[in-house]
């Protein structure tokens, strides 16, 4: 076996990516990396001591429909970029209700969910200038049930992202719209049936 694919619950790829680095595996860790920034400092200790790689299973941007929103503002096809608004909602369905609403076990809108926003925007655009975000506290966790971001980029695109994981299943999608000078493009993805 040369490779270990993180892919179990949140609370636990902090040590199972640092046992599988140590080992000499190249490691693929699911979003996001861990819960807490120690742990995310950990990993990557153990990352650069490696003799195998450590990637985090970012998976938008390799989203064909993604990867063409690339191309279109890098060769600025459609004019220049002007706006980009993206939205998501899910109700957490990792180890059932009970397991997700726990903050220990999983990150909430933000760790889950918005964790994709943010990697995109920053494939996209590069580091923004500044990040506001306010978000709703889930009552009885430490995690957030929704998360708003607005992204600063001195003379550039207005970026704004938000995400739920308060939705029914049913009606849990997730969405994009970006706005150039001569197109909008847009594309909504509903889920899987549960």
């Amino acid at each position: 076996m040369q490779l270990v694919d993180v892919c179990v619950p949140t609370f636990m790829h902090a040590e199972i990516a640092v046992a599988a680095l140590k080992a000499g595996k190249h490691v693929m860790c699911e979003k996001p990396m861990a819960l807490t920034v120690e742990q995310c400092d950990q990993v990557l200790k153990a990352a650069a001591g490696a003799k195998g790689r450590f990637m985090i299973a970012q998976c938008v941007r390799f989203w064909p429909e993604c990867a063409f929103i690339k191309q279109c503002i890098e060769d600025q096809r459609f004019g220049k970029l002007k706006a980009i608004n993206y939205g998501g909602s899910q109700r957490p369905r990792l180890l059932g209700e009970q397991l997700a609403a726990r903050s220990y076990a999983v990150g909430g809108a933000i760790l889950d969910l918005h964790v994709h926003d943010t990697d995109y925007v920053l494939y996209l655009l590069g580091k923004p200038q500044a990040v506001t975000g306010p978000g709703r506290h889930s009552p009885g966790t430490n995690a957030y049930d929704r998360v708003h971001s607005l992204w600063h980029y001195p003379n550039g695109p207005v970026v704004q992202s938000r995400d739920t994981g308060t939705c029914p299943p049913a009606s849990a999608s997730t969405w994009h719209d970006h706005r150039f000078d001569k197109a909008a493009v847009r594309g909504i993805c509903a889920p899987a049936s549960p």
